[in-house]
């Protein structure tokens, strides 16, 4: 839970409707609920990139739906770069690894849930042998889309470090941290595609630039970085003309890079599809940029009572939308992406709210889906 003060855990402190809407950011509740839309498109419409062919028009369809959704877990780290890096919160280590140890815990739990559905129920169901090392396996590594969780934890556990020197007093010191990852990380995978793109030679670019080891200067702290950068720091409208401009072109860039230069889907996800490349991250960051200033000083009375109720279920929608995809293609497979993909998209994501709804209502079962 977030506000323009402080972050407030359930039991820490307990507020009336009227004094919590006032003073909850509208546009972080917006940015969230985008956000997980956005994930339950890429994962509602990823199937029809991975299996037909690219001149085909479910692939077509499916890249345009993929592409544009590109910005859902980027928009989720900026946003908790924006809440837990403000220099005018205390985040001890104890605080944080409280924060971290809570969030393994539901890692641990859902990694649990989904082993059990997909590797022992399943297979019952469709009358398959169970596969004691698939469930070790898939209960360690946990299901696709819980990686965010562990890449959260370490975010969570640097947080002490980075809030060091992240403050207003040394912006220009955080902007060049955010440029060296730009240079460094986000711009090799498409630079070096690019430069590789009909010759033998692979990797050319990026085993050039291993030899720096700049790997410090990580993609997704950059993110979180960039989260804070955006809503302390005053951006002039000249500036941020230039990043929407960039943003479109990142948009472009991933949906018409992947429809015109891959064939091969490795390269799809190293390259245009990915969080750590420079198109996708142009994108994010100017469509975070756009919501936090168009929303940060709205205060609508209707769409603040909704976006927060939203907002509130979005972690348990995360959690929760993967296996109502997986029953959505097991029994109404069209095999058309122009019908599946919005059927895909619109049951999971209403299905999930209102699983996580009711899920936030039980006492003992609220906590799994809260973040």
């Amino acid at each position: 839970m977030y506000f323009r003060d402080k972050i407030i855990t359930e039991g820490e402190i307990i507020m009336s409707y009227k004094s919590m809407s006032k003073n909850r950011v509208l546009s972080y509740d917006i940015i969230r609920i985008i956000a997980v839309l956005a994930v339950v498109m890429i994962h509602s419409s990823v199937s029809f990139v991975t299996t037909y062919p690219p001149k085909s028009t479910d692939f077509i369809l499916g890249n345009v739906f993929d592409g544009i959704s590109r910005i859902g877990v980027p928009l989720f780290i900026m946003l908790s770069g924006a809440l837990m890096l403000d220099e005018n919160k205390e985040t001890p280590i104890k605080k944080m690894l409280k924060y971290a140890l809570r969030i393994f815990m539901l890692l641990c739990i859902w990694s649990l849930l989904y082993a059990v559905v997909y590797q022992i129920i399943q297979p019952l169901i469709d009358k398959r042998s169970i596969s004691v090392e698939g469930f070790w396996n898939a209960f360690a590594y946990g299901h696709y889309h819980l990686w965010y969780l562990y890449m959260l934890i370490g975010l969570y556990l640097i947080t002490p470090i980075l809030k060091a020197f992240v403050k207003k007093s040394n912006e220009k010191i955080v902007l060049y941290f955010i440029i060296l990852a730009v240079i460094f990380q986000f711009a090799e995978p498409l630079i070096n595609l690019l430069i590789n793109q009909g010759t033998q030679t692979t990797d050319l670019l990026q085993k050039f630039i291993y030899k720096f080891r700049m790997g410090f200067v990580g993609q997704y702290t950059a993110y979180y970085l960039l989260g804070w950068y955006i809503t302390n720091i005053k951006i002039k409208k000249t500036y941020r003309s230039c990043l929407y401009v960039l943003g479109f072109v990142g948009l472009f860039v991933t949906i018409m890079g992947t429809q015109l230069l891959i064939n091969d889907m490795n390269k799809i996800y190293n390259s245009f599809y990915s969080d750590t490349s420079i198109n996708v991250m142009c994108y994010s960051a100017a469509i975070f940029l756009f919501l936090y200033y168009f929303f940060k000083n709205k205060n609508y009375k209707r769409v603040n009572k909704i976006s927060m109720t939203l907002s509130k279920l979005t972690f348990g929608v995360y959690l929760i939308h993967p296996y109502i995809i997986t029953l959505l293609n097991k029994f109404i497979n069209t095999k058309n992406a122009l019908t599946q993909i919005p059927l895909n998209w619109i049951v999971a994501t209403a299905g999930a709210f209102l699983i996580t709804f009711i899920l936030s209502k039980i006492p003992l079962l609220k906590k799994l889906v809260r973040c």
